[in-house]
């Protein structure tokens, strides 16, 4: 059973400390913080007598937004969205965000936890979201082999477009990325069949930069028109040739630059060498 219990509404950027909770509430002795889950596991293996590690890094995106974000907000413009997203992770699970009671059915016994805030953003929210979109997709998959495509584009030269016109230029990237794929797939010299797959788009790299790039799981085959089963011709050494996809992707991108420039929502800096760029488009 679960009691909501909402808390006080604060100022936007009024800053939260763990200790601004006594942590007096009944059943919560000394509790401090705003991490009941973290607690309550810890509850839980010590009722069982195993060792409890904490199971949460040292430090945590929100702990960066509390210690230095007021400092990078005041010498940095930040959207209003870009401002929600850091005010919701700094505060997520704490008591700025309200709280609830889980409640035992068979003793009583009672804890409070803070609320999450639910932002899609949020490192701690995602958790719970991430596993049944992995279970999904593992449900959905077929038995057949299945390749792992990545499509990149340059970063320098694009970081500007990408900042003035996120939307437009990620979409452009899908769809010029899936209709390249689709093409292959239906090219009877590779497979002759109508392919399906699934694409995640990340806009970050491994160094936390700028690098938007498109992850598809491809699987080593299509369907027919009647509907049959038809496996890639080469699929136990490679799926399609990797320079004509980037080749092809390279076409379909700039052709869509082209298109996108004049409806664009804000003007694109200027595009002259574009296409001259060494390494533009890269397919692993």
């Amino acid at each position: 059973m679960i009691l909501a219990a909402p808390s006080e509404k604060r100022s936007f950027w009024e800053s939260f400390t763990p200790e601004e909770d006594s942590g007096d509430e009944p059943g919560l002795p000394g509790m401090k913080g705003g991490f009941p889950l973290s607690h309550l596991r810890e509850n839980e293996k010590r009722g069982r007598g195993e060792a409890f590690d904490g199971g949460r890094p040292g430090h945590e995106v929100a702990d960066i937004f509390r210690a230095y974000g007021a400092e990078f907000r005041a010498t940095h413009a930040l959207s209003r969205e870009e401002g929600r997203v850091m005010y919701d992770i700094e505060h997520c699970r704490t008591q700025v965000m309200g709280s609830h009671w889980d409640v035992c059915d068979m003793c009583g016994h009672a804890e409070r936890s803070y609320c999450s805030c639910h932002n899609r953003h949020c490192p701690k929210c995602q958790g719970a979201a991430r596993r049944i979109w992995v279970k999904e997709r593992l449900e959905s998959l077929l038995p057949v082999p299945y390749y792992h495509v990545v499509f990149t584009l340059p970063d320098e030269e694009l970081h500007p477009l990408y900042l003035y016109n996120r939307k437009i230029l990620y979409d452009l990237l899908f769809d010029s990325a899936a209709e390249t794929l689709m093409t292959f797939g239906r090219d009877p010299r590779w497979l002759g069949a109508e392919m399906g797959f699934f694409g995640v788009l990340h806009t970050w790299g491994q160094t936390l930069s700028l690098h938007p790039h498109v992850h598809f799981v491809v699987p080593a085959g299509g369907v027919d028109e009647w509907g049959d089963w038809v496996a890639g011709k080469h699929h136990e050494t490679f799926l399609f040739p990797v320079k004509a996809l980037s080749k092809r992707m390279r076409k379909l991108f700039t052709e869509g630059l082209d298109e996108a420039y004049p409806r664009a929502l804000s003007p694109f800096p200027r595009l002259e060498g574009l296409h001259l760029a060494a390494g533009f488009c890269e397919v692993s």
